[in-house]
């Protein structure tokens, strides 16, 4: 897990070595443990790294490293958590390894099977890989995007890098203009495109290698993208009893959660208290249970749990009974929003790179304390809801589907789900037995009306949003309704917000986040399930629910309502007010050419009742730029 730089001089001019240190050092959060540059023999190629030690954590593991007598040179960010599988299976091809990590593994395989190896892998990655006979440059990254890349390509110069902020380290003449309708387009203010993964950042002419996807200079310094993987054409055949589908999905899970556990140094957990991060911490503790011999292996001994002060509906109850049932020590986040310093919320914006109107601030102590806790490795949740069906719309889909009440569900049994994930309160079935399809249709369209107009009655934009290039999407026409959408959030929407922000801000303290959910077999196979194995019965998540049985706390087990790691919004109106205020009362903010500041501040001072959270998004475009220019002074 590392920061990776690059600088590609097409026009075959001399590298500057000062440039390409200031290039990596801007990513020294990312890698506090150690760093190398490598400049080639024509000076017209550099390469920068970043370390972060958790694979072989001696200097022989440094990078860039170096393989078949030179002739390749890698840059690589990432785990690829099946390496002791590939290193056996290449030394019985032959090969010989001096380390014991997984950089070592991922030369010697891309020197056996080229290009094809990426689908060897079970990880996530973005490398960089250097051909020093026929002068060629390959990028690769994961199947999801958990690892971040992105380039700019001038023309004449080709530079890469694992987070935009590196981008300002450049020398002047290099460093990219702003995209201000970028902005615009991720902060939510545009066309209700279906498919939202793109290419374009917030950085002119700067974009973001996307999930899958491979990029590579030849000897003539042509540039070839390419999709090396697709979920979609990977599906499997699956049993067709319900309870070997629990048995198969066992399997997986258990092992995606066993490889991540593999590492040099001492690894924690994130605990929310929802039941997908409990799962993952309640199946390592079954392994412990069971003994079993895992190589490799780091068990957790410290559970980090995150619990917002003065909240009313915290989480942390469904936490501790997690941890009352393992052998984990429980660290307590405590987090009060109006006693943060306003430093720490800029920070945060800065290393987060994006626009959502979340604080982020969460995740934020949360990976904060696991780095003074000397940690360097998380193992997190993140996925179970795109692939399981857990956000609360998924139900309303799974019932377009089955026709009710004759088909896989009954109204009442998707009304319940949606009721239980949307109010704290519960009730009981008899009750829903009274409520008709009709009423249920009225409180659909009642939540759509309220979100449009939540959404339009926040946008003093002036600039309007440019038509970013959208990824085109696979044709996945075969699957159900409900795989379709999961599927569509998976790969391009939903889960890659979530990604990015989660890489951002744990690697801003030096922590790897590391997910089971992530690994490409259990996604394959959970996108070749029916919809009835994921949602039914009143729950979502139905086949998680029930392989968890004996091995999960009940409570925690049959939970439905879902919280996360942000505040609700009366704690984050009631506690950000102040900062968001004076703010919005700056001179730069009011001035700002993006939007009206002050039709903004008109609106504040009128309003009675105000959702600052619809508003945090201006505060995170100004500073965002403010930020960025400061690299650049």
């Amino acid at each position: 897990m590392c920061g990776i730089v690059g600088i590609y001089k097409l026009d075959n001019s001399n590298i500057n070595e000062s440039e390409l240190k200031n290039f990596a050092n801007s990513l020294k959060h990312r890698g506090p443990d150690g760093e190398g540059i490598y400049i080639n023999n024509g000076k017209n190629l550099g390469l920068g790294h970043k370390r972060l030690s958790i694979l072989d954590t001696t200097s022989r593991a440094n990078q860039p490293m170096f393989y078949d007598n030179d002739r390749y040179v890698i840059i690589f960010n990432g785990e690829i958590y099946n390496f002791l599988e590939l290193k056996s299976e290449l030394q019985d091809l032959g090969y010989k390894f001096k380390t014991t990590g997984d950089t070592e593994v991922i030369l010697a395989s891309f020197t056996e099977w080229g290009e094809a190896c990426q689908s060897k892998f079970n990880g996530m990655w973005a490398f960089a890989i250097w051909d020093n006979k026929n002068k060629s440059l390959f990028l690769s990254r994961d199947r999801f995007g958990v690892k971040p890349l992105y380039y700019l390509n001038s023309g004449d110069k080709f530079f890469f890098a694992s987070e935009l902020k590196a981008f300002m380290f450049l020398n002047k003449k290099n460093i990219p203009e702003f995209n201000y309708s970028n902005f615009i387009y991720e902060s939510g203010n545009h066309s209700n495109n279906a498919y939202a993964l793109t290419e374009d950042t917030f950085l002119k002419n700067v974009k973001e290698l996307n999930p899958s996807y491979q990029l590579k200079i030849d000897t003539r310094k042509n540039i070839e993208l390419k999709k090396w993987w697709s979920t979609i054409d990977n599906l499997i055949e699956i049993p067709k009893n319900y309870d070997d589908q629990i048995e198969k999905f066992k399997i997986l899970f258990f092992d995606a959660c066993k490889l991540r556990m593999r590492s040099d140094v001492e690894v924690a957990t994130s605990l929310s208290g929802g039941i997908d991060s409990s799962s993952v911490v309640a199946t390592i503790e079954y392994f412990k249970s069971t003994q079993e011999n895992l190589s490799n292996t780091c068990f957790p001994h410290n559970a980090f749990i995150l619990d917002y002060k003065n909240e009313k509906d915290n989480e942390v109850s469904y936490a501790k009974s997690v941890i009352d049932n393992t052998d984990v020590n429980a660290k307590f986040v405590n987090l009060e929003l109006n006693k943060i310093d306003p430093e720490e919320i800029i920070k945060s914006i800065y290393h987060h790179e994006a626009v959502l109107g979340d604080d982020g601030l969460g995740p934020w102590f949360i990976y904060k304390n696991i780095k003074e806790n000397g940690i360097k490795v998380s193992i997190d949740g993140h996925g179970g809801d795109e692939l399981l069906g857990g956000y609360s719309g998924y139900p309303r889909i799974a019932m377009q589907e089955c026709n009710f009440p004759t088909g896989c569900f009954t109204w009442i049994d998707l009304l319940s789900i949606h009721l239980k994930i949307n109010d704290t309160s519960s009730q009981e079935s008899n009750n829903l037995k009274l409520i008709s399809k009709k009423m249920l249709q009225l409180i659909k369209s009642k939540i759509i009306r309220s979100k449009k107009r939540n959404e339009n009655s926040y946008d003093f934009f002036t600039l309007k949003p440019t038509n970013p290039s959208i990824l085109p999407h696979e044709d996945i026409s075969s699957l159900s309704l409900l795989n379709k959408s999961l599927y569509i959030d998976y790969h391009y929407k939903t889960m890659q917000v979530v990604l990015k922000k989660f890489d951002k801000l744990s690697m801003a303290h030096g922590v790897e986040s590391r997910s089971p959910f992530l690994d490409w077999r259990l996604a394959t196979y959970l996108f070749s399930l029916p919809t009835q194995t994921k949602i039914r019965k009143g729950f979502t998540k139905r086949i998680l629910r029930d392989a968890m049985k004996g091995i999960l706390i009940n409570n925690v087990r049959s939970r439905i309502k879902k919280k996360g790691f942000s505040p609700a919004d009366e704690l984050f109106n009631k506690t950000m007010v102040n900062f968001i205020s004076e703010t919005i009362h700056s001179k730069e903010f009011y001035e700002s050419e993006i939007w009206d500041g002050k039709k903004i501040k008109n609106f504040l001072e009128k309003e009675k009742i105000i959702q600052y959270k619809n508003i945090f998004k201006y505060i995170q475009i100004f500073y965002l730029i403010k930020t960025f220019k400061m690299q650049t002074k």
